[in-house]
């Protein structure tokens, strides 16, 4: 049975580190510079609105520092589609 599902695992990565990667993005691909500077306005805000939007109407809305936000990202994540990131890297 082919499957359209991810095939690699998920794994966490620092704000710092995703930052990094859209600069660089953005220096070779001005198009993309809209990555950076969500990233940027993130990691400057303070505070992240986290949401799930479900189809029933029963969405989950959660606010949280920054350094909250990726690991709430996650739990979100594994709760609601059962994907969960690979830890072992």
């Amino acid at each position: 049975m082919r499957s359209r599902a991810w095939q690699t695992p998920f794994t966490e990565v620092p704000w710092a580190d995703i930052a990094a990667w859209f600069h660089e993005g953005a220096a070779r691909e001005p198009a993309i510079r809209y990555g950076a500077d969500i990233v940027g306005s993130v990691r400057s805000c303070g505070d992240v609105l986290i949401e799930h939007r479900s189809p029933t109407g029963h969405d989950d809305r959660v606010i949280v520092p920054v350094a909250q936000a990726v690991p709430l990202f996650w739990r979100f994540v594994a709760e609601k589609f059962g994907v969960h990131a690979d830890r072992s890297r």
